[in-house]
């Protein structure tokens, strides 16, 4: 199936890159790729990011990529905000392609990548903790899932800070 290898080679990719990533950091990668972030575009959302950019240490996460592709069709990646920062890209033009990165994404599509998941962890393909997994999955609504936090081990370590952005819109901005 393709999509088992595409997702397959976006988890251990992500895991590669964070070895301490747990079944919830998996569901929050694969939730976000199929709906991006949508649920965060509120009114408080240009406040919100420059507090968090003013918050950042930049001499954190020196190697960081600025970009992440985290949707099996690669059309949906993290912008990471370090580096954006340390570029000098412009922290409106981020913002001006939060807005236009709303994306309607299908409860059928990430219950499947979910599954798909879950088949993994099982056959040993994915090394995540199973249990873990499956405790996770018995909590997910099929009718209306939502959206979760990065675990706190993930947080602790990792200390994410990035946006979610549809791929063609971040490409004008970096042409530019």
């Amino acid at each position: 199936m393709k999509d088992n290898n595409h997702l397959l080679d976006l988890l251990l990719g992500q895991k590669a890159l964070r070895p301490l990533m747990q079944p919830q950091d998996a569901y929050k990668l694969l939730f976000q790729g199929v709906f991006g972030v949508g649920h965060i575009l509120g009114e408080n959302v240009w406040p919100y990011l420059e507090k968090e950019v003013s918050e950042l240490n930049l001499n954190d996460f020196k190697t960081e990529s600025l970009t992440e592709v985290i949707s099996i069709d690669e059309e949906i990646v993290r912008i990471n905000l370090r580096p954006w920062i340390r570029n000098g890209f412009d922290l409106k033009s981020l913002y001006e392609v939060m807005l236009l990165s709303d994306v309607k994404g299908e409860t059928e599509t990430f219950l499947k990548l979910w599954d798909l998941f879950i088949d993994l962890v099982k056959e040993g393909k994915l090394d995540f903790d199973l249990t873990e997994s499956i405790k996770l999955d018995a909590t997910l609504d099929r009718n209306n899932p939502e959206a979760k936090h990065h675990s706190n081990i993930y947080r602790a370590t990792y200390k994410p800070a990035y946006r979610v952005l549809l791929k063609k819109e971040v490409k004008k901005v970096l042409e530019n």
